[in-house]
């Protein structure tokens, strides 16, 4: 299993404590299928779900797969999307980089 000091890609954030930079996660080509496939807000090419403008620390737009993190019952709900293939390369290469977080 990989640990910070066997792979240089993997550092520790040198201001914010328990965060990690990690370097060329993915290849250049695969940045841009992913950023092609996620399409651009109001774009009826983009998958689903559409990019939605958000307002937790800030307004920004955001789409969401996966578990729902519900803050005032501290719970987790069921996905209403769930992670879609396209993703899923993303998180099994970080586990592969960095596992150990």
């Amino acid at each position: 299993s990989p640990t910070p000091a066997s792979d240089s890609r993997v550092r520790a954030h040198p201001r914010l404590v328990g965060n990690y930079i990690i370097e060329d996660l993915l290849l250049p080509s695969e940045e841009e299928a992913l950023l092609t496939w996620l399409g651009q807000p109001g774009d009826p090419r983009q998958c689903a779900p559409e990019w939605r403008e958000r307002y937790f620390n800030g307004p920004a737009y955001g789409k969401a797969w996966g578990v729902r993190t519900n803050l005032k019952q501290r719970t987790q709900d069921a996905p209403l999307h769930p992670m879609p293939e396209q993703l899923r390369f993303v998180v099994t290469r970080l586990r592969e980089m960095a596992g150990f977080l």
